[in-house]
């Protein structure tokens, strides 16, 4: 089975996947967690391709880092050209942007490496089989073992450091491993670790929330709060084996699977945006309070806008300023508006990551229109007449309202004259209505929902005929 190699960091919102075959293609951010497209081959083509190229490929094949094709499993960079490939049982270092190789052995008796990773220009770390971790103060001149025995002997296969003391790794049977001293001494943490299976996968995800990030089986993600070493489990995307993952700024992570799918989050794992509302359903005019949070650490623009039914989506004109810009430190933005929306309205703030919709969350506000009546109560002769009138808002050109009644022991729609067109746009008023028997009864006015509005009622009229 070929499985993909892990993901090096280039840049905001710029990631490169390399698979076991040497092949590099970019890819860019196109959601908690969100699954990209996977790196796409080029088309083949049958004949040359006959419209204006650049005069050079944005990717430049590289000498190989071996002699003859060998299995890599993981690169890393130093300093501004150092490059290290593990792989054939060695690891190559160039320190001329991979124009030049150099193999450097590993003590003799060494198991096979898995990954490795720089934290500066010479100091750097290589994991590998049986436990095996091997530093190089020297830019990857020389490798040697740690001063103290690792205490494991699960394979490790990711590493990383956050400086030249502190660093972790991770391996079979959920193994991990810190190091407070540049990796002369290893031991698991001192804070449970959540249970489980081969670990493959570990980045550390910067401020302003620095975690460590640790990806294995099943896509399984994992975070740990630097600052308390508490951890969380995500609920990612991804179903295949994570066998790596890559940092960005703030809390964008990527992740990538055996089968050569990416995810990726711009919140540290959580829920990125979070539309709520004082309300999910209110009386034209009345106020609605509508509140934003962002769990976002990444640089980009928030974009907030509404749509009325039947609308377009934009701003909300004249009382809110729609977007700004958003940095890996910004803070949620809180409440947003404060609107008396006339018609069912939808509002929807959007994060846009490197040119691209990143996240959305919309949230829906159904409106009720207001029907008041001239009379609630009616005391009536037998024999006398009356009519029920009123107005509705706001309504829909042509409305109509329903007349129902409790006479009979049920509510039921009144058969003659229970349907009443409204006038004018908002005004109603029925037939008249005879008393011809002594009796108490109830009617109420009803509006049947519409794309627009919800359905209404009217407060109950109460009328006694003497």
């Amino acid at each position: 089975m070929r499985v993909a190699a892990p993901i090096a960091r280039l840049a905001v919102g710029a990631i490169v996947v390399s698979a076991l075959a040497g092949v590099l293609a970019p890819t860019g951010g196109s959601a908690s967690a969100r699954v990209l497209a996977r790196p796409a081959a080029a088309p083949a083509t049958s004949s040359p391709v006959s419209a204006a190229v650049t005069a050079t490929s944005a990717w430049t094949q590289l000498p190989n880092p071996y002699p003859s094709p060998a299995k890599a499993s993981g690169i890393a960079t130093f300093g501004d050209a150092g490059v290290a490939v593990i792989g054939g049982g060695t690891i190559a270092v160039s320190t001329d942007g991979g124009a030049t190789w150099t193999q450097r052995a590993p003590p003799a008796g060494t198991a096979p490496m898995r990954a490795v990773t720089f934290a500066s220009t010479s100091d750097g770390w290589a994991v590998g089989a049986d436990g095996t971790i091997l530093l190089t103060s020297d830019g990857g001149a020389t490798w040697s073992a740690p001063t103290n025995p690792v205490p494991t002997t699960a394979d490790l296969s990711g590493v990383t450091f956050a400086s030249t003391s502190d660093g972790w790794a991770v391996g079979a049977d959920g193994t991990i491993l810190l190091t407070s001293d540049g990796g002369a001494t290893w031991s698991a943490p001192t804070t449970p670790v959540p249970p489980a299976d081969d670990l493959s996968a570990v980045a550390l995800l910067g401020s302003p929330q620095p975690q460590l990030l640790v990806g294995g089986k099943a896509g399984l993600l994992e975070r740990m709060v630097l600052s308390s070493g508490t951890w969380a489990t995500d609920s990612g995307a991804l179903t295949a084996d994570i066998v790596s993952c890559a940092a960005g700024p703030g809390g964008v992570a990527y992740a990538l699977s055996s089968d050569g799918h990416v995810e990726r989050t711009l919140s540290y794992g959580a829920a990125p945006l979070t539309l709520s509302v004082s309300t999910s359903t209110v009386t034209a005019t009345h106020d609605v309070y509508v509140t934003a949070a962002s769990a976002v650490r990444a640089p980009g623009t928030v974009v907030f806008d509404e749509q009325s039914a039947g609308g377009a989506w934009q701003p909300p004109i004249g009382r809110w300023t729609s977007p700004w810009p958003w940095t890996k430190g910004s803070v949620a933005p809180g409440a947003v508006l404060d609107d008396e929306p006339l018609s069912t309205t939808s509002y929807r703030l959007r994060f846009v990551f490197a040119g691209h919709l990143a996240a959305s969350a919309t949230v829906t506000i159904g409106v009720r229109p207001e029907i008041s009546l001239a009379r609630t109560s009616l005391r009536l002769r037998r024999g006398a007449v009356y009519r029920l009138s009123g107005q509705v808002w706001p309504a829909e050109p042509g409305a109509e309202v329903t007349i129902w009644t409790d006479r009979g022991g049920r509510w039921h729609r009144i058969a003659s004259g229970g349907v009443v067109r409204l006038v004018g746009g908002s005004s109603f008023a029925t037939r008249r209505f005879g008393t011809p028997v002594r009796q108490s009864y109830e009617l109420q006015v009803r509006l049947a929902a519409n794309a627009a509005h919800l359905a209404a009622k009217s407060a109950l009229v109460k009328v006694t005929v003497r």
